[in-house]
Parts: structure tokens; sequence; C-alpha cells
């Protein structure tokens, strides 16, 4: 499953100043990930000139319980298989099989950012993100769909409930609360226009147990992006961005695999009413074909449409804000609103929380 980073970002005043005072360029105008500078009020210039950077903490939880088809319809969450019953004289017979399963998932990011370099309307900032998660995949085999017309009438009966005990027997799968990945990174600004270049580097530990789920796709990348964040009127600005995650090929079970680069495009905007700040985020991701052993895997490239809600509050009198998101968070890109998609995951509910503070 892919994993999406949080969408936070601090709009800092670009120091339009009198002649009196030396225009400085601001810190980053947003966290390490993948969103514009879209999501809190500004600070006052006074705080703005004093900050040199920034540290942040977000903490996310959402369910899954429904994914886009390879046709781009919404579908019940579920792993669908054929069981070939032996059934001696008469040989093996499919059984088909809907088991229904619904995912959860939590995701805390830890990190901070210092500006470097400074000159008139040219910024540099070096930092680094630590991503937290854990994945449950929670299997309801009572409401499993079990389809056995190819059995005798007579067996038919019998098989279906042996197969029931059989799934009975299955597990949740849970990957505990653990590191995922960390990613340093550097942000060249100037004006409205920022360019990002970090390398995640992957901490989500192999499953050792049957019930373990991997809470990681087990893959380092290199990420890029670019951003522009544009003020409209003393209230008001829209942002794009273009945001790349080129997975690094890696080994398992002795298998070259890689799941699949991953590129998003987005854009938006956000109005500011005393001191919150509401705006929206209309994304799209794409993901390529995974391949393995060198060989592609029909159905593995995804796609998805969504629309992220965000609200902001910047505290009075303080350096700090607090941001609130309709989504959920993964490990390379926020899943919101689902619009549209194919072979991805449509999110029934998330929800994220941000907290920023400037120093």
């Amino acid at each position: 499953m892919m994993i999406y980073l949080t969408l936070l970002a601090l709009l800092l005043n670009l120091g339009i100043t009198d002649g009196a005072k030396k225009k400085k360029s601001a810190p980053a105008p947003h966290l390490w990930g993948i969103a514009p500078s879209t999501t809190t009020t500004p600070l006052s210039y006074e705080q703005e000139m004093s900050s040199m950077g920034k540290v942040w903490f977000s903490f996310g939880y959402g369910i899954i319980k429904q994914e886009f088809d390879e046709d781009g319809k919404k579908v019940d969450l579920a792993q669908r298989f054929t069981i070939p019953v032996n059934l001696g004289p008469l040989g093996n017979k499919p059984v088909h099989v809907v088991l229904p399963l619904q995912t959860s998932s939590m995701v805390s990011h830890i990190g901070g950012m210092y500006q470097v370099y400074a000159q008139g309307d040219i910024g540099v900032e070096v930092g680094a993100d630590l991503t937290l998660a854990s994945v449950t995949v929670d299997v309801m085999p009572e409401d499993a769909e079990i389809d056995a017309s190819a059995v005798p009438d007579a067996l038919r009966d019998q098989v279906v409930a042996g197969v029931r005990q059989q799934l009975n027997q299955a597990s949740d799968l849970k990957s505990g609360f653990k590191p995922q990945g960390v990613t340093p990174f550097v942000y060249f600004s100037y004006q409205f226009i920022g360019v990002g270049l970090g390398y995640q580097v992957d901490l989500g530990p192999e499953p050792q147990e049957e019930d373990e789920i991997g809470n990681s796709d087990q893959q380092n990348a290199l990420r890029f992006m670019v951003d522009v964040d544009y003020p409209v009127g003393d209230k008001a600005n829209v942002f794009a961005q273009f945001a790349a995650n080129l997975t690094q090929e890696t080994t398992m079970n002795d298998v070259k695999v890689d799941n699949g680069d991953v590129f998003a495009v987005m854009g938006g905007g956000s109005y500011l009413a005393g001191p919150v700040k509401v705006g929206a985020v209309l994304g799209f991701r794409k993901k390529t074909t995974m391949t393995v052993g060198g060989n592609e895997v029909d159905g593995s490239d995804a796609s998805i449409v969504t629309l992220a809600p965000f609200a902001a509050y910047q505290v009075p009198n303080m350096p700090l804000s607090i941001m609130l998101r309709v989504a959920l968070t993964r490990e390379y890109y926020d899943y919101a609103l689902p619009l549209t998609g194919k072979n991805d995951i449509a999110p029934t509910i998330g929800g994220t929380i941000h907290v920023v503070y400037n120093i």
C-alpha cells in the first residue's frame, strides 16, 4: 500500500518593506512533503524576521473500507481468490471467495528545517523528517462470500462449511507503531517559487511473524518537488505543485522488486479570515507499474484524484500554528476525499492534525 506525506505549510510574509528595512528571504514556506505553502496563517513581520526555521509534529488516522478497481469502480476492500477443492473422482472444483477486509493506519511526522542561506529573495533551507506508522488489516471471515456453484448440489453445503471453517482461522495483520522512514532534504526558494530535493531512507522492519505486516514498501526513494505559491490580494493565495518519488529497487526473498515510482500534481487555494485560514487542495496521484524479477506485474499501476479541505489557526502572539486536514497520511502522499481512481484505495474516513513552531 502506498503511503503519502502530510500536506502542511507555513505561509510567511515575503518581507515587503520600506526603505529603512532590508528585504530578507523567509524560511521555506512549507514543511517537507508534497504540499505547497497553503495551510497556515501568516506570521507577523517581527516573527518572520526573527524566524530562522521551524519544527513540526503531526498525527493522522484513517480507515479504508473501499478501493477503486481496474475499471475505476468503487468496490468494497476485499481479497478475492479461488480455492481448488478436491472431490475425489469428480476432480478439482473451483470455489470462489471474496474475503472482506478493513485497513486502518496511524502516521506521525516529526521534523524540522533551518535556514542556512538568505540573500535578497533567495533562501536555502536544510532539514529532516522522521515518519512513524502503523498498519492494521482486519479480516472479516463472517462476511465472506463463497461461490461454490461448480460443486454438485449434494456436496455444496459441506464444501461451503469447510471453506468457511478455513477462513475463520485467518488472523488480523498488524505492523505495530514503528519507524517507517527518514528524509533529509534541502529546499531552495526564490520569491513564490520553491524547489525541494530529498532522499527517503526506508526504516520499516520486515515482518517476522505470520500475523505481522510491513508498515512500508521496503524501498528507499529519491524525492523531488517544485511548487508555486502566489498571493492574491491580502487574504487569498493560489498554489500548485509537481512532486516525484523515484523508488529504488530492493531485494525481497532473493528477488529484485520495485513497487513503482509515484508522481503527483496538485493545486488549490486558500482564504484568510482573521486568525483562521481555510482552503482545499485538489490532487492527482499516479503510481507506475510494479516489477518483480524484472517483469512487469499486470494491473499494478494505480491512480487517484482526491480533494483535501483544511482549516488552520495561528495562535495569537505566538509563532505557533495548528492545522486540521480531512486526509489520511500514507507513505509518500496523502489520500484525501476520493473522487475517482484506478487500482487504488478509497479511504472511508481520515484526518490529520499538524502543529508547527517557528524558531
